[in-house]
């Protein structure tokens, strides 16, 4: 297994294990014992289940809620609102095979092989 991690893009599809992953978030197994769900789906799914809001009802995931930041290098606090962002990363337990290493080049036919193959048979 590698460490190279790659964001999923919306549409693509997840399988989860119901008993270890799709339970925790509530979702019925349906008898089946792993899950298919769109990318977006998780993502909503998660932001759900996190439910964070400030006291004006704003969402963390989406106009951000209303807080104070001291940054570095900042002389003091300073208001505002801070956002998330959910994105699904994968990371295969094996590379993906490269197609570039099986194509083996092919040489240009010449005009002069049907000659040489004449050449050959006599």
């Amino acid at each position: 297994m590698n460490d190279e991690f790659e964001t999923l893009e919306s549409g693509e599809i997840v399988s989860l294990n119901h008993q270890k992953i799709a339970r925790h978030l509530n979702l019925p197994s349906n008898g089946f014992p792993d899950l298919h769900m769109r990318v977006e789906q998780i993502q909503e799914l998660i932001v759900k289940k996190i439910n964070i809001t400030d006291n004006r009802g704003q969402s963390l995931f989406d106009e951000g809620i209303i807080c104070e930041v001291m940054k570095f290098e900042a002389k003091g606090w300073q208001q505002g609102k801070v956002r998330a962002r959910l994105f699904l990363e994968f990371c295969p337990n094996e590379p993906e095979p490269s197609f570039e290493a099986e194509i083996k080049p092919v040489e240009p036919e010449s005009p002069l092989d049907d000659l040489r193959q004449r050449i050959q048979q006599e």
